[in-house]
């Protein structure tokens, strides 16, 4: 299992109209995502996950890779009790978020 970590950058994204981005202020904070996938897809996936996000919502995301760490085998429970998202469940698509969002 690998512990991925990245810098999220959250602001206005491309749906914002110009006029209303100055009232949306950027936020920077360290996020973790775990997986049981190969490194290479579950990158993919957080990619996919990332460009699903910024067609969908009116903020944008953007992730930048800081650390990968080899860990033990935790439970989704555990994983969530440490507020760790695990890679295989997150949304690919912008149909996923508004499913997921009804």
């Amino acid at each position: 299992m690998f512990l991925i970590t990245f810098n999220e950058w959250l602001g206005p994204g491309r749906n914002v109209p110009a006029s209303e981005r100055h009232t949306i202020s950027d936020c920077n904070k360290e996020i973790a995502f775990a997986t049981r996938l190969a490194l290479k897809e579950a990158v993919d996936r957080i990619v996919a996950y990332q460009n699903a996000y910024n067609s969908y919502y009116r903020l944008a995301v953007n992730f930048r890779l800081l650390h990968v760490t080899k860990i033990e085998n935790l439970s989704d429970k555990q994983l969530r009790a440490v507020e760790v998202q695990l890679a295989e469940h997150l949304p690919q698509s912008a149909q996923e978020l508004e499913q997921r969002n009804v």
